[in-house]
């Protein structure tokens, strides 16, 4: 199917301003972007033309008039990797994980490391991978979860059932990575769970990460 880019023709009700900077105005002297409009804009004629190079598509397919706008590459995107030791699990208690450390993260504003809560700053889809390491050596069966939670309740959850007896080499952990979809504002944090029988503590921050990527 045959797919065009409508032009439109704006009529401002006010002025048209262009800064020192480049930036053009509509209805303000101090424009912030490369287009800045104050008040409402009329389309007042559409015109057809291919729009096979373009990243602002008006398309009247369905008899209606929508926007498709294209995040730029140079716009930031989450990237968030950040690391944890000693933490205290309690037996049989879901804990949500704190990170003592942070390496990277594009977005402060996004991430707490204190509370090991991130929140979304704008819709979009998130990958999540975890890694959670227990340091004791623990007895066969004994379980170990870690959970990826999505404003509070459970999203994702991968377990380690350690069958070893306990032996020195072995140390139970729990791996995941998850795609998840937020809107802006909604929640993600890491949460363990243990039930060997009494308090276990994480082994040291290499072996505990947490990385969040926004996919463009």
């Amino acid at each position: 199917m045959k797919k065009y880019l409508f032009t439109a023709v704006l009529i401002a009700a006010s002025f048209i301003t262009v800064a020192q900077s480049g930036n053009v105005g509509v209805g303000t002297t101090a424009p912030q972007a490369k287009l800045h409009v104050e008040g409402s804009l009329r389309v007042d004629s559409l015109k057809a033309i291919d729009y096979s190079k373009y990243n602002l598509v008006l398309d009247s397919a369905s008899k209606k008039v929508a926007i498709q706008l294209i995040r730029s590459n140079r716009d930031t995107l989450v990237r968030i990797y950040a690391k944890t030791g000693g933490n205290s699990v309690p037996h049989l208690t879901a804990t949500r994980i704190v990170w003592s450390g942070t390496d990277i993260n594009t977005v402060p504003s996004a991430w707490d490391a204190s509370t090991g809560i991130f929140t979304a700053p704008h819709k979009g889809f998130y990958r999540i991978s975890t890694n959670l390491t227990f340091n004791p050596n623990t007895g066969n069966n004994a379980q170990h979860t870690v959970i990826v939670r999505k404003n509070g309740a459970d999203f994702a959850a991968a377990g380690n059932f350690d069958s070893s007896g306990g032996g020195s080499i072995y140390k139970p952990a729990g791996s995941l990575s998850t795609m998840v979809e937020l809107n802006a504002g909604e929640t993600v944090s890491v949460w363990a769970f243990q039930g060997v029988g009494s308090t276990q503590t994480l082994y040291n921050s290499v072996w505990n990460f947490l990385s969040i990527e926004e996919l463009p």
